[in-house]
């Protein structure tokens, strides 16, 4: 594959992505939302109290 004009996931057409924080607790989420249905997988680390 050749990559996009930035070389980022968000050059990859078909897709959203999004991020949030809290600062205050030090945690956060991405994700990656496809525009047409897809087989996905999660990874999901830490788990705080």
């Amino acid at each position: 594959m050749t990559p996009g004009a930035k070389n980022l996931i968000t050059d990859v057409a078909g897709i959203k992505t999004g991020h949030a924080i809290d600062a205050g607790v030090r945690t956060g989420v991405s994700i990656v939302v496809p525009d047409s249905p897809a087989v996905v997988a999660a990874s999901i680390a830490g788990g705080g109290p």
